[in-house]
Formats: C-alpha cells, structure tokens, sequence
C-alpha cells in the first residue's frame, strides 16, 4: 500500500506543472482513486466490496497508466520535432 500511496504524491508532484488543467485534474484524479479504493475496500464488511473496489482501483491506475504513456510520447514528439 505505501508504494501506491507514494505513486499518487509522485503524479500529483508532476502534475503540479502541467499547464493543460483537464489532463492535470484527471490524472490527480486518477491517482488518488487508486489508494483510496484499496483503502475503502479493506474497510468493508465482505469479501465482494473488497473486490468490488480493488477493481476500480485497478481501473483507476489502467486509465493513470494510459495518461502517463500519451503524455510521454507527447513530450517525445515535441523533443524529436525541436531537435530537427
């Protein structure tokens, strides 16, 4: 659990800087949900809200993960196109 909380605090130290406010609020969205599912989960009174919410967790850090590829290739394509 502490490396996906340290997760989040990284990607909200990133974000911070990002200048597009819709991709910065949905991936620090993206990022607290991921922890906060697992935590609301383990909390539970079953066995089947446990799993429910460690699915959307899992959700959550596939939509951060999609978010972090595009962004990379983006900066990629902006360095390749500045060093031509």
């Amino acid at each position: 659990m502490a490396k996906i909380r340290r997760q989040a605090v990284n990607v909200l130290d990133i974000v911070e800087k990002f200048t597009n406010f819709a991709l910065k609020d949905q991936m620090s969205k993206s990022a607290i949900s991921v922890p906060s599912n697992i935590a609301e989960g383990h909390g539970g009174n079953s066995n089947g809200d446990l799993a429910r919410f460690l699915n959307i967790g899992k959700e959550s850090n596939g939509d951060l993960r999609t978010r972090v590829y595009i962004v990379q290739k983006r900066i990629s394509t902006i360095q390749n196109q500045q060093n031509s």
